[in-house]
């Protein structure tokens, strides 16, 4: 169960250097694709930082594809494996899979791949993680000598995160380049920060793309497939991609999301880069940042909502649920939920503000949360306006929770869940939101992107925030 906890902020941290603002959010059928290489057996390499979405799956990263019995690609396998191959007139002539499994939706993976193309040699195909390269393979077969690859193929289609039916990736993603006719090293692409040993990004665009390399960095919401290389291959045609599509959670801010590995009951699914939840029977669900101090605000739109569903709220890193209220749970398992159907809340094993202490949210609503773990404090509001005349800024009638020590060092999960067999809709925003904003707010650092104002004080759930303030 990945959690990013203070002190372990991933490949985001307080360190200064290269910034990448934007990354693209691919879900369910998203994709984009370029058109013919119009090249042939040239050498290549493939940086990307991906964050996944969804793990035990089959997803295609990247491929080069000219039909089903014709085509190169690097794909995550059903089992969190990571495969390169090249198939060709129907049988692999190149294929490495890692030992390692890649099962973390919580942190940012940095994937370097090149291969060698000299006429007359075996190609060399490598694979960086993080920096490191890789060396365990459960599958290594290597090119032969004088191998025709179908990477760079003359004539073929290079398809950009394409998959078919259940290999469509979800995931993040950011600083996708394509390197035509040179091998670069990862450390071209990236370095070990001196202070935190993290591996971060370096700025590639001074590096030289060739005639058909591609460098994207998702900046333009409008062209999210807008190739930024400055050479001849055209930008890539997107599919079932939005504008609503390009997200701030990149591999130097990490944003929070939930977490489908802690999925109780396994009631609920997952789309949107885990920011949209669908919660039913019984199905509780929380966030992949535990949180032990500070202040923090994040917002809601309820998307839809039957019968006597939908609870949010916050539970101890450690608790297990026996049903879905947290609230109704004390000790080690101690949590707080508000009650979407009627405005109560419960905690700490019993109701601490009855019913219409807090307006019902309906489909279409948005919901406001702040937490203040300095004071043990948490606020619930409501379309702009918090509930029970609350504020947050100054402390005035907030709900009292209690200091949690018991496991994981007493840390804090947000927590969305269901009720029965009634459904509610989530769609969560941390400060990088799944759908449109009408205002545009901030916290004071200038990160998020809120539908009402941050109250003073508090900052959005990143990991430079964290950095920070956790």
């Amino acid at each position: 169960m990945p959690l990013i906890l203070p002190g372990n902020v991933g490949s985001a941290t307080a360190a200064t250097g290269y910034n990448v603002a934007n990354s693209c959010r691919f879900d369910n059928n998203a994709y984009m694709q370029s058109g013919n290489t119009n090249s042939t057996n040239n050498p290549w390499t493939f940086s990307v930082w991906i964050k996944r979405a969804k793990v035990g799956a089959e997803q295609t990263l990247i491929m080069s594809y000219t039909d089903s019995n014709d085509f190169g690609l690097i794909r995550f396998g059903s089992d969190d494996t990571l495969l390169i191959g090249d198939y060709v007139n129907g049988s692999y002539v190149m294929k490495y899979e890692t030992n390692r499994k890649f099962r973390d939706v919580s942190a940012w993976y940095h994937i370097v791949v090149s291969q060698s193309a000299v006429s007359g040699a075996s190609p060399a195909t490598l694979l960086y993680v993080n920096g490191v390269q890789e060396t365990s393979f459960g599958t290594s077969n290597a090119y032969s000598q004088n191998d025709t690859q179908n990477w760079q193929k003359n004539g073929e289609n290079f398809n950009f995160m394409m998959g078919q039916g259940e290999h469509y990736q979800q995931a993040y993603v950011c600083e996708a380049v394509w390197i035509d006719n040179t091998v670069y090293a990862a450390s071209d692409f990236g370095e070990f920060d001196e202070d935190s040993g993290i591996w971060k990004p370096k700025d590639p665009s001074g590096l030289n793309f060739g005639t058909n390399g591609f460098y994207f960095d998702f900046a333009d919401s409008g062209n999210l497939g807008d190739n930024e290389a400055g050479n001849s291959r055209a930008d890539f045609s997107e599919n079932n991609i939005a504008a609503t599509d390009q997200s701030t959670d990149t591999c130097t801010n990490n944003f929070c999301t939930m977490n489908p590995l802690d999925n109780f009951y396994s009631g609920a699914t997952f789309s949107e880069g885990n920011i949209k939840v669908s919660s039913a029977r019984y199905a509780g669900v929380t966030s992949t940042f535990a949180l032990t101090k500070g202040k923090w605000y994040f917002e809601y739109k309820c998307v839809s909502r039957s019968g006597t569903s939908g609870f949010v709220g916050i539970t101890s890193a450690t608790a297990t649920a026996t049903n879905y209220e947290f609230g109704n749970q004390s000790g080690e398992n101690v949590g707080y939920s508000v009650s979407l159907h009627n405005g109560s809340v419960y905690g700490n094993g019993g109701q601490v503000a009855a019913s219409g202490t807090f307006e019902s949210i309906n489909g279409g609503d948005f919901g406001m949360v702040a937490l203040d773990f300095d004071n043990n404090k948490m606020y619930f509001g409501r379309n702009g306006t918090w509930g029970n005349s609350q504020n947050p800024a100054n402390g005035t009638n907030a709900l009292s929770i209690v200091a949690v020590t018991q496991g994981a060092s007493g840390h804090w999960r947000i927590y969305v869940g269901g009720e029965t067999n009634n459904a509610t809709v989530f769609e969560m925003n941390f400060g990088s939101p799944p759908y449109a904003i009408s205002s545009g707010n901030t916290d004071g650092n200038g990160y998020g992107n809120f539908e009402y104002a941050v109250p003073s004080g508090y900052y959005a759930l990143n990991t430079k925030n964290l950095a920070e303030y956790g």
